[in-house]
């Protein structure tokens, strides 16, 4: 049970800090004050089914986390999504209530979360308040938090309530997973954090590996930083600013972020970077090393569908082929069929939200899931070649965009690189290119370098058409691999 698992943390660590913003600090203690009167005040709402459109912040892990104690459903919708999708998102889930950060007039299930949670403030005893005209009343429980030890996710009993998470979508249209809390937890290795041990949250909470930090920190008892905002540059001044001993983010993140940081700047605080959402290289990987020598660095196999499955810290890129050793018994398992990665996992989510929500159309009938992520094995490694969904057909040949991209981001003219397949009438696709340039360079002097820097890769994956953009859009601190193509 979430409440208690925060519970124990306020009893064994009431003045560690929990959550920390550039302009605020909330420790264990004042955070489960708060966590059980939002949970009561949930359980008293006349609803079942609640989203949050609402940015990163200490309100909305209080409405996350409330939630999951009450038992109640929540579904996390993106601060940056329209009006419009919203209320598709709100239609197609069955939203009972949705929390916001702006009142939204004549609308009786739209909440807005500031004035709502103002009314749980520290010392308050008594709150009442007025909700599609029932008017409830939550009264404070009195005392400091019982006493006991952490608990194992194995220990936490399924409950009526479920987090929905959308699929960040880079590849085709978002897809909403359900999860129990109990299952996310049991994906985090059970261990006491120490007290200076912080986490910056660069992802964000509306993405699975944003819930997955916040889980960990509420496993652990860890500290979650959370930046003013969501750009890479908040990120790093948060990074400094706040302490960060660790940071959690995708490969697009590091590669802006290693461009960002000066070369001279003090990262004596940071112990370890993992990343994830992405595959890594190579590259990255000794980049990240040689900027960070005295950090663990490691990088996480994970999905939206399966949860978190492997982590590597060999300082590699890829997967170790012995873990398609694994017993039957594990809670992960792999195996590859065809140049496919398959998974069977034992902790990912429930199912897709939708008309029939025990439907997962990608999973086989033996337990197998299909991951579309095609892969070589080489030796003793699983090395990925990008997404099945993504693949170039150049005159029949197939062309894999990360062995393309892998080769342009080691220039230093690029700062960000997208390869993908624009129409061709001769050969069906070609090649193409999106390119961040680092400072200081011309394109004329960056496209002679690109192109003779790919002039070693075979014919067909030659780029032949070379784009310089002021950006490349993401999603959820993932590269955007979504064309147009495929709406």
């Amino acid at each position: 049970m979430i409440e208690q698992l925060v519970a124990d943390a306020a009893a064994d660590r009431h003045r560690d800090l929990f959550l920390v913003t550039p302009d605020k600090e909330v420790t264990y203690k004042i955070f489960f004050a708060r966590l059980q009167r939002v949970r009561a005040a949930l359980e008293s709402l006349p609803a079942q089914h609640f989203a949050c459109h609402l940015p990163d912040s200490p309100e909305l892990i209080a409405l996350i986390l409330g939630a999951a104690a009450a038992d109640k459903s929540m579904l996390l919708l993106s601060a940056d999504f329209s009006s419009e999708l919203v209320e598709d998102y709100l239609t197609r889930f069955n939203v009972d209530i949705l929390f916001c950060d702006r009142a939204v007039a004549g609308e009786d299930n739209r909440l807005d979360a500031e004035s709502w949670l103002a009314e749980f403030s520290d010392d308050t005893k008594e709150l009442s308040f007025a909700v599609d005209s029932h008017n409830l009343s939550v009264v404070e429980s009195g005392g400091d938090a019982d006493t006991g030890s952490v608990q194992h996710a194995d220990s936490i009993e399924r409950s009526g309530g479920e987090l929905r998470i959308l699929t960040s979508g880079t590849t085709g249209e978002p897809k909403c997973a359900r999860y129990h809390w109990r299952d996310l937890l049991q994906q985090i290795k059970p261990y006491r954090a120490t007290a200076d041990e912080r986490w910056l949250l660069a992802y964000h909470l509306n993405h699975f590996a944003g819930i997955q930090m916040l889980a960990h920190a509420v496993l652990t008892r860890a500290t979650l930083i959370l930046p003013e905002a969501t750009g890479v540059a908040d990120n790093i001044r948060a990074m400094f600013e706040l302490k960060a001993t660790h940071v959690s983010a995708s490969p697009t993140f590091w590669r802006f972020a290693l461009a960002q940081l000066a070369g001279d700047a003090d990262t004596g605080n940071l112990r370890q970077i993992t990343l994830g959402s992405e595959a890594v290289s190579q590259h990255l990987l000794d980049t990240l090393q040689a900027r960070f020598p005295h950090c663990r660095i490691a990088h996480i196999y994970a999905s939206t569908e399966d949860g978190s499955c492997v982590s590597v810290a060999d300082g590699r890129a890829g997967l170790p082929v012995s873990i398609l050793q694994r017993p039957d018994n594990a809670r992960v398992r792999f195996k590859v069929e065809e140049g496919e990665l398959l998974i069977s996992s034992r902790h990912g989510m429930l199912g897709y939200t939708g008309s029939d929500q025990h439907r997962r159309e990608d999973q086989r009938e033996d337990g197998w899931r299909a991951t579309g992520d095609l892969v070589e094995v080489r030796d003793d490694r699983i090395n990925f070649l990008g997404r099945r969904s993504e693949i170039v057909n150049v005159g029949g040949v197939k062309v894999y965009p990360l062995e393309v991209e892998a080769v342009v981001s080691e220039l230093p003219a690029v700062k960000l690189v997208r390869a993908y397949g624009q129409d061709n009438p001769v050969v069906g696709q070609i090649v193409a290119l999106d390119i961040v340039l680092d400072e200081g360079w011309e394109e004329k002097d960056a496209e002679e370098t690109v192109r003779q820097a790919c002039s070693v890769l075979p014919r067909h994956s030659v780029p032949r058409s070379i784009n310089f953009v002021a950006t490349i859009d993401t999603a959820n601190t993932k590269l955007s691999r979504r064309q147009d193509t495929d709406t």
